[in-house]
């Protein structure tokens, strides 16, 4: 927790693969028992145990398991140590007693169940037993079991354990009345009797911790504070502990670094981006106090005067995978900003939200450690009382689109749950966003305990929170975390990563698929005509030198039907192929002798991978097959006019119709020769819209903003609404769509929007979903309604493009737009 490095937020917040997922799946609700009984019962604690569980009745642990959604996918029997724990705490019906983890040695550990055998009526049946002996006058039964366990009874105690030395050091003092090292009987006045309590030492913890985790140490909790005792309350929907760490003014664990600081109230949450990993903040106030508790745990100190950090009411740290950003609050803020950056320079105004180079030295953060430290404090800028400094301007650029578009941690509504169930006050505060979370700690983990956490749904649990209080000689600390409201209406749209490129983007991002992974990746061409593919994370995996801009958008093809998928780019001169490692697919290219002027359109008229690829050429269309060589049999003669746009396929029943539109508004309908399919006349002037196949028939706009519709026996409808002479059209089986003016048009529902310069309307169909989007590229402004003309909550978001979008295996949607020039835009919603 108080470590410089990610790993100390992430471990401390989460540790949900070790630590909560032992707790979980064993603590249920306590039945009453006598303070003697408790205390014998600890009085057997075996040395060097990192955590116990304290529990009235483990036999209700398989109701856990099954009603918490955290659990539903755990199959206890592929993992061992869940198996170990149902065995130990399965041995005696309705048992209640304490769950001790144990080490012995530098990398084993223990298990052992302390059972007060006046709470049931517990016998050892003799078919049970393995072997015994004698030791100290007691004696020690192995049990008949394929892994070693271990038994004995001690007066009014049940004792099992998987270490045969842990059973003869509790008889050794059973015998000769050594005492415990420690005083749990104090400790325990600090939990409750109706409730699962659990007691750990953050000073062993570690090594329990190492058990899920390759051998890179954790430094977060050594010499953190001593042992505390927790309170466990647990239900589908929360998980929450309430501890309390007594401590000495003399003790010298870290956590007394804020001792005499102020408790201070945070509004932080409200500029955390949701791309962020956690974030950890502090209260230290009062710098005089601080360094003399620095010297008390004989650590380095620096005293050297820094007035701006006088002012300093709470400091703290956002982590991503990568990168840091750190922030203060400041009690004067004018005073503060003065003193940051004297000559007054922006560095650069980005959405109205100036940013400046600091006038800081380069280690003036260090007199916060070992809690904080931030090497290079370049850039700052300031929102509202808070200054937030980082060493790239992009990483200020992320956090102030997060602020402005209200989609940060402190607008969601699982934290704002969360939040309000603790006190608004703190002497630190860690939050943990449990998505990114969880995948920046699976890089750190064991194959076994991977396995674990990948069936554990803690994303569920949105965010994570740790609070910690200091009063008098008590820390008080509290973990929770909370499902959001199912009926909540507070979703959000919030950005999960901003790319930024060295080069200007030139063509909307799209989504390309990654057929070994089924994950999405990202393609676009920037101003220097470089076709780029990009990983989610913003890492470039390949990039290619066009001599020209792209045609259009881009197709995902199988040209080989064998699953491999394939990107097809159209440019003036050539079409090109392209795998997904950058590679040309053969015999790709096909070059023109002469420029085409619409995109490739490509068929597969029978879903076959018996692809067609039409090429328009002013006024004529050359048809190839797959391997480059034309086909013959398509008869369509030049058109008198140029082509206005890319060839249409539709299929209705077992008909194929390809529509050819000209410049002079001429219409063709043709079928898989080129020959007339459908003939019609109409006096009516078409507009310059595409046609489209909306309820089987053919639909386009007349040039006076009229629906026009034919056919497929030719007969022409024209009928309203009416559009203005400006309006675009987009249509999709029984989705209609419109932009005119400022109006959208959803089928029947017209939808008002502001004016601005709007892009064509898109139509995506997801499974059942329909969704439409319009970007206004004046105001850039994204907006997604649903097919009933609905717009989804937190819409418009930011966004100057065309979008792509689509949904991940948590049904979330992932909507893909370009920012700013240079810089593209992932949301989830």
């Amino acid at each position: 927790m108080f470590e410089l490095n990610l790993q100390k937020i992430t471990v401390m917040l989460i540790r949900k693969i070790i630590l909560l997922s032992l707790i979980l799946i064993t603590c249920m609700a306590c039945n009453e028992v006598s303070e003697e009984q408790i205390q014998n019962t600890f009085d057997y604690v075996p040395e060097k145990t990192s955590l116990i569980i304290e529990s009235a009745d483990f036999s209700a642990m398989g109701d856990v398991m099954q009603n918490n959604v955290i659990f539903n996918d755990v199959n206890q029997e592929q993992h061992e140590l869940l198996k170990r724990i149902n065995r130990l705490v399965n041995y005696i019906p309705n048992s209640s007693g304490l769950l001790n983890f144990s080490q012995l040695g530098n990398k084993n550990y223990f298990l052992t169940f302390i059972e007060n055998k006046n709470t049931t009526h517990f016998q050892l049946e003799k078919s049970s037993i393995q072997d015994s002996v004698i030791y100290e006058q007691k004696k020690i039964y192995k049990l008949n079991l394929e892994d070693e366990l271990y038994y004995t009874q001690l007066s009014n105690l049940n004792i099992f354990s998987e270490s045969k030395l842990i059973i003869e050091n509790s008889i050794r003092n059973y015998t000769y009345g050594i005492e415990q090292g420690i005083d749990f009987n104090k400790l325990r006045k600090t939990v409750s009797n109706n409730s699962a309590s659990v007691y750990f030492n953050s000073d062993h913890l570690i090594d329990l911790v190492a058990l899920g985790f390759h051998p890179k140490k954790f430094p977060i909790f050594q010499n953190l504070f001593g042992w505390s005792a927790f309170d466990l309350k647990f239900s589908e929907e929360q998980i929450r502990l309430s501890g309390v760490y007594p401590f000495t003014p003399e003790s010298q664990h870290k956590i007394h670094l804020l001792t005499n600081q102020k408790a201070f109230e945070t509004t932080m949450a409200r500029f955390v981006p949701m791309s962020a990993i956690g974030v950890e903040t502090y209260g230290i106030n009062d710098l005089k106090n601080y360094f003399k508790n620095k010297k008390q745990l004989r650590l380095a100190v620096q005293e050297e005067e820094y007035p701006v950090l006088e002012q300093v009411v709470e400091i703290g740290k956002i982590h991503w995978k990568n990168h840091d950003a750190l922030f203060f609050q400041s009690q004067n803020p004018r005073e503060t900003f003065n003193l940051i950056n004297k000559n007054k320079e922006v560095e650069k105004n980005f959405r109205n939200q100036k940013i400046y180079k600091t006038d800081f030295k380069a280690n003036v953060f260090s007199i916060y450690t070992p809690l904080i430290a931030f090497a290079h404090p370049t850039y700052f800028t300031q929102l509202d009382n808070y200054f937030i400094v980082s060493e790239s301007i992009d990483h200020l650029e992320d956090i102030i689109i997060s602020y402005q578009n209200e989609t940060s941690l402190g607008y969601k509504e699982a934290y704002q749950k969360t939040i309000s169930t603790m006190s608004n006050k703190q002497h630190a505060l860690f939050v943990g966003i449990n998505k990114n979370l969880s995948q920046h700690l699976s890089q750190y983990l064991k194959p076994k305990a991977k396995l674990l956490t990948n069936e554990l749904n803690f994303e569920q649990f949105e965010v994570s929170i740790f609070q910690l209080h200091m009063k008098e000689n008590f820390a008080y600390l509290n973990f929770e975390t909370q499902q959001p409201s199912t009926t909540s209406n507070q979703q959000k749209a919030y950005l999960k990563k901003r790319i930024k490129l060295s080069n200007k983007i030139l063509s909307p991002p799209q989504y390309f698929t990654n057929w070994r992974t089924s994950k999405k990746e990202i393609v676009l061409q920037d101003d220097k005509y470089n076709l780029q593919l990009i990983d989610v994370d913003g890492e470039l995996l390949w990039s290619k030198q066009l001599e020209e801009q792209i045609l259009g958008e881009i197709d995902e093809i199988d040209i080989y039907k064998n699953t491999r998928i394939q990107l097809l780019v159209s440019t003036t001169s050539q079409l090109l192929l392209i795998d997904r490692k950058g590679n040309e697919v053969k015999p790709f290219p096909y070059k023109w002798k002469e420029s085409a002027t619409q995109k490739t359109a490509v068929f597969d008229y029978d879903n076959l991978g018996k692809y067609r690829f039409f090429t328009v050429f002013g006024n004529k269309v050359n048809l190839k097959d797959r391997n480059n060589k034309n086909i013959s049999g398509f008869n369509f003669k030049p058109t008198k006019s140029n082509i206005a746009s890319l060839p249409k396929h539709f299929r209705i029943g077992n008909k194929d119709y390809i529509l050819v539109k000209e410049l002079n508004n001429q219409l063709h309908i043709l079928d898989r020769t080129g020959t007339p399919r459908v003939e019609f006349t109409t006096d009516s002037e078409f507009s310059n819209q595409e046609w489209y196949l909306y309820d089987d028939q053919f639909t386009s706009t007349t040039s006076n903003g009229e629906l026009v519709q034919i056919n497929e026996k030719g007969d022409v409808t024209i009928s309203n609404p009416k559009f203005d002479t400006a309006h675009q059209i987009n249509a999709l089986n029984k989705i209609l769509v419109a932009i005119s003016e400022n109006e959208l048009h959803i089928n029947e529902v017209v939808k008002k929007l502001d004016y601005g310069l709007y892009t064509q309307p898109q139509i995506f169909e997801i499974g059942e979903d329909v969704f439409v989007s319009v970007t206004d590229q004046q105001a850039n402004k994204v907006y997604v309604f649903n097919e009933h003309g609905e717009l989804l909550s937190g819409f418009p978001i930011f966004g100057s493009s065309k979008i792509d979008l689509f949904k991940d295996a948590n049904q979330k949607l992932n909507i893909l737009v370009k920012g700013e020039e240079n810089a593209i835009l992932i949301y989830e919603y």
